[in-house]
């Protein structure tokens, strides 16, 4: 039995999600390794982040790959994300 997820849901949450997810990760990571709790990602690597992840999910991949689509809102989401998780991480993340 198939759950049928409503479109807003099933093509952008996703792609609003994985940035933060990715970056939250990252950082945990990255302040184990460095023994340095407060450390914090810069502006300039979320935004490269976000950036590679437009490029490859929004331009590379649909030239080779039938289910990926190239799409702008996937890429604002992208940044969006990608912003929110630099406020959030200010906010002692």
């Amino acid at each position: 039995m198939a759950i049928e997820l409503p479109v807003i849901v099933n093509n952008y949450v996703n792609d609003f999600l994985i940035i933060p997810i990715v970056l939250i990760v990252s950082l945990y990571v990255l302040r184990w390794s460095r023994n340095d709790a407060n450390y914090q990602i810069s502006i300039g690597a979320i935004l490269y982040l976000c950036s590679f992840y437009a490029v490859i999910f929004e331009y590379v991949l649909p030239k080779f790959h039938p289910r990926y689509t190239a799409d702008i809102i996937d890429v604002v989401l992208y940044f969006i994300g990608g912003i929110i998780f630099y406020y959030l991480q200010k906010c002692r993340l």
